[in-house]
């Protein structure tokens, strides 16, 4: 009798499940897998030829962009992903992590003394860069007090550098802080938007950069010039704010890193130069009024982006 079982399925060719449409995936599978194991097998003679560079500035940075590049799964909370280019960030207490991880990628051993010694400079430098900005964003959030002693005696410091031999009229509150470019009669209410840091930056100036307070003071606060008035103090803050934004994208850490340290006065030496910019800026557009005052600090800080925090301050400092 005839058998009931079904009758056996013809038998697939040989390649033949690779046949049709899944053969372009299989053939992508094996080229992203030869291509992660090159990547994985290369990373560590990558970050070891980057700490073997002779040691400066710039090949601290360079080298912590490509290690938040390259090692961002495995340094996540050390990256700062708010950046239109993720940084690498450090802050007490991470670095001896970040060492140990680093240097277990770099696969250094105890003869790689000079790597070590580049890795540890690189970090320090992205510490460095880390508190500062930290301690430039707490600065900015400081709001003036004129119930701190400190904040007075600074506030009246900076009268009595601009206007060394005249009093004001009215004495805290006066309409005479109009005359070195504040909104009001009192300066407190200015210095809402960008707190303490905006008071500390403006005393810098004054103390340090006088022939160029006085310059400004002459030149752009004349009553009833419309062609080249716009307020000293005022600027000043919003140069400020310029400042921190820059700070915070890392656009300045390659010009810190260079600089005379890293602390505040580099924040006040990019200020100055921000602020010479804006100034330089405002001369060559000739705006005609106080009115175009957004147009010109546009057109000063498209140009700074463009040229870049460096060049900046070897060009005004």
């Amino acid at each position: 009798s005839r058998s009931l079982e079904p009758a056996a399925e013809p038998a697939m060719p040989m390649g033949g499940l690779l046949d049709g449409p899944l053969l372009p995936v299989a053939v992508a599978l094996v080229f992203i897998g030869a291509a992660a194991f090159i990547f994985l097998r290369d990373q560590s003679g990558d970050l070891r030829s980057m700490l073997a560079a002779a040691p400066s500035p710039a090949n601290s940075l360079k080298t912590a962009r490509a290690i938040a590049r390259m090692y961002g799964d495995q340094l996540a909370q050390c990256i700062d992903y708010g950046l239109k280019q993720p940084r690498l960030r450090l802050h007490q207490g991470q670095r001896d992590g970040c060492a140990a991880q680093l240097s277990k990628l770099a696969k250094l051993g105890p003869s790689d003394t000079q790597l070590a010694h580049s890795l540890e400079r690189m970090l320090d430098d992205v510490l460095a860069l880390t508190a500062l900005v930290a301690d430039a964003g707490l600065l900015r959030k400081t709001a003036f007090s004129s119930q701190d002693p400190g904040h007075e005696e600074a506030l009246e410091l900076l009268w009595g550098t601009l206007q060394p031999s005249r009093l004001r009229q009215g004495g805290r509150i006066s309409k005479d802080w109009g005359d070195i470019g504040f909104q009001g009669v009192d300066p407190a209410t200015d210095f809402r938007g960008m707190g303490y840091l905006s008071l500390l930056n403006l005393l810098n100036l004054a103390q340090h950069r006088p022939a160029f307070c006085e310059q400004h003071i002459r030149t752009y606060m004349q009553p009833g010039n419309e062609l080249t008035y716009f307020p000293f103090a005022i600027t000043s803050i919003n140069v400020t704010g310029w400042a921190l934004d820059l700070l915070a994208e890392g656009a300045c850490d390659a010009a810190i890193l260079d600089g005379r340290g890293i602390n505040v006065d580099a924040i006040h030496a990019i200020h100055y130069a921000l602020f010479r910019h804006f100034v330089h800026t405002w001369q060559t557009e000739r705006p005609a009024s106080v009115m175009e005052f957004g147009r010109v600090q546009s057109k000063a800080l498209a140009d700074v982006k463009r040229m870049g925090v460096e060049k900046l301050l070897s060009l005004y400092n």
